[in-house]
């Protein structure tokens, strides 16, 4: 009875850091504004020609937007962890495996059965098995520190990949989102799309104006003189008709409106690398979410590292 009551405690704080993670915004949509948020940031401040700015306020923004949000997940995760190995002795670990699976069903079921909320238990799940064979180190920092980094990192790679097959099964309902933070970001690479397909109108009204012009010259040199002296009138009249549809054409240009729906239709159409980018977004925040998760792991190490070395002192 005593070991199942050990077993408990580890087991809670596992789903607490499950459940911070399920109702804390933590998702893929989150992962998807970040992403974006981060390149806009960046992007916007080198515009500005300052790196050093850029830098600072990528990584402002992923502090208050990113790490700070993640803290308390990291460290009810790696406190699980570090319960299970101080209380080594006293817990069963078939009963501590088995305590997992409510937990697992209770926490699918808040999720709506999220792929990434079941997957991440899975990767704790077998954390747990692997923590049965894990040895203390030569300290006991050492020894804190590498079992909460090396237990992590299993549960990291569930987690990434839960995420890339979340996204990749359900991509259609981010799209549109992952375009409008990818189309933000050409605009400010581009300040003025819109101008730029108006001076390309320009160019196609004053082609088709020479076009035409070029082609009535043409069959207007080769009618007789006497002919081309009676026709020039009308050959001057269409000319100058012509000229002025050119003008007129332009002016329109100019006055034009280019709506938001048309710029992003011409992006899509010029950048084809947009499209290609866009559908490897799930791969690209899967593997930009275990790195994010991979340097934060660190900060994680060091501090159980330290707090279990206070727990041996005492």
């Amino acid at each position: 009875m005593k070991k199942i009551i050990y077993s408990i405690l580890p087991s809670i704080l596992f789903f607490l850091s499950i459940s911070y993670l399920m109702f804390s915004g933590l998702n893929a949509a989150k992962a998807i504004k970040v992403q974006n948020k981060v390149f806009l940031v960046f992007v916007r401040a080198l515009a500005e020609k300052d790196v050093l700015l850029a830098i600072s306020e990528s990584l402002s923004y992923i502090l208050t937007e990113a790490i700070l949000p993640s803290l308390p997940f990291l460290f009810l995760l790696g406190s699980g962890f570090l319960a299970i190995f101080i209380f080594k002795n006293e817990i069963n670990y078939l009963s501590l495996t088995l305590m997992q699976i409510p937990f697992l069903m209770l926490a699918s079921l808040l999720a709506g059965f999220s792929l990434t909320v079941f997957l991440t238990y899975i990767g704790i799940l077998s954390s747990i098995i692997l923590l049965k064979t894990f040895e203390p180190r030569k300290t006991a920092f050492l020894t804190g520190s590498y079992l909460v980094s090396r237990h992590l990192r299993l549960v990291f790679i569930f987690l990434a990949i839960g995420l890339f097959l979340s996204l990749y099964l359900n991509f259609e309902s981010y799209k549109q989102e992952v375009l409008s933070g990818t189309f933000d970001i050409i605009k400010l690479v581009i300040p003025d799309i819109g101008k730029l397909q108006q001076e390309q109108a320009k160019i196609f009204a004053n082609q088709c104006a020479e076009g035409m012009k070029k082609s009535i010259n043409q069959s207007y040199q080769t009618v007789p003189s006497p002919t081309k002296e009676t026709c020039e009138p009308v050959y001057s009249s269409v000319i100058a008709g012509i000229d002025d549809y050119k003008q007129e054409a332009i002016k329109q240009i100019e006055n034009k409106t280019v709506s938001e729906e048309r710029v992003r239709e011409y992006v899509i159409e010029n950048f084809p690398i947009l499209e290609q980018t866009t559908k490897a977004t799930p791969l690209i925040l899967a593997v930009l979410l275990y790195s994010f998760l991979e340097v934060l792991k660190l900060f994680a190490a060091l501090v159980f590292g330290l707090a279990y070395s206070a727990i041996k002192k005492k």
